[in-house]
């Protein structure tokens, strides 16, 4: 986005100013711990559901 666009509109003047603050990093450090934390839930649940299909496969019916 140009600059000049955001010196016209309050949003973009605000979040260009919240970006480049303390508070932007402590945000963008955040959502990527959120990010880390729902991708090693996922990867947990999913190697989870593996072993479940590989017992399954190993069981024999009668």
């Amino acid at each position: 986005m140009p600059d000049e666009l955001c010196e016209y509109c309050p949003f973009c003047y605000f979040l260009s100013r919240m970006l480049k603050s303390e508070a932007g990093v402590h945000l963008r450090n955040a959502r990527k711990e959120v990010l880390l934390a729902m991708r090693s839930v996922l990867d947990e649940e999913i190697a989870r559901s593996e072993e479940k299909k590989q017992k399954m496969k190993k069981v024999k019916v009668k």
